[in-house]
C-alpha cells in the first residue's frame, strides 16, 4: 500500500488561525509539522496541539461573559455549564446561535455533538501511552481540525 501525500496546512486555515494571533498559528503549524515529520510522539504532539488550539478558539470566539448572557436566556440551560463556567457545548451553541434557526436546529445539535467528539478523541491521543492513530488517521484527524477551525472562525463573524 502506498503511503498517502503529506497534508499540509491549508492557506485559507492558516490565514484563518493567523487572524486570531501569532500563537494560535504556531500551534496549528505545529500540528501540522508533527504530522509531517511522522516523529515517534507526532501523534500526541499533533494532538495536544489540536485541543488546545481548539480550545482557545472557543474561548476566543464565545468569551465567558458573553456566552453566560446568551445562555441564560435560555430557558433550559444546565447541559451548558458546569460550576458556573460553559462549557465546550455551551460556547459551541453560542458560535452557532446565528443559524440555529428551524430546519437547521437538528443539524446543528448534530454537528456540535460531532465536534465535541472530536474534541474528545483529541484528549485521548494525548494520554495513551502507545500511539492510537496511523498516519492515515493522523491525516484525517488534522484535515477536520483544519474544517472546524475554518467553520467556528466563520460562524463567529
Amino acid at each position: 500500500k502506498q503511503q498517502p501525500e503529506i497534508i499540509y496546512a491549508r492557506q485559507d486555515v492558516r490565514e484563518k488561525v493567523l487572524s486570531l494571533g501569532k500563537s494560535f498559528l504556531e500551534m496549528y503549524e505545529g500540528a501540522v509539522e508533527s504530522v509531517n515529520k511522522g516523529t515517534a510522539d507526532s501523534q500526541r504532539h499533533m494532538c495536544v496541539s489540536l485541543r488546545e488550539m481548539l480550545t482557545h478558539i472557543l474561548h476566543r470566539l464565545a468569551p465567558e461573559e458573553m456566552v453566560i448572557e446568551y445562555l441564560n436566556s435560555s430557558v433550559d440551560n444546565k447541559e451548558y455549564f458546569y460550576q458556573g463556567k460553559p462549557t465546550r457545548k455551551g460556547r459551541l451553541v453560542y458560535i452557532c446561535r446565528n443559524i440555529q434557526a428551524k430546519g437547521f436546529a437538528k443539524f446543528m445539535d448534530a454537528d456540535i455533538r460531532s465536534a465535541l467528539a472530536f474534541i474528545d478523541l483529541l484528549q485521548e491521543g494525548t494520554h495513551e501511552l502507545e500511539a492510537k492513530f496511523n498516519k492515515e488517521q493522523q491525516n484525517a484527524l488534522l484535515s477536520r481540525a483544519e474544517g472546524l477551525i475554518s467553520y467556528l472562525i466563520d460562524l463567529s463573524k
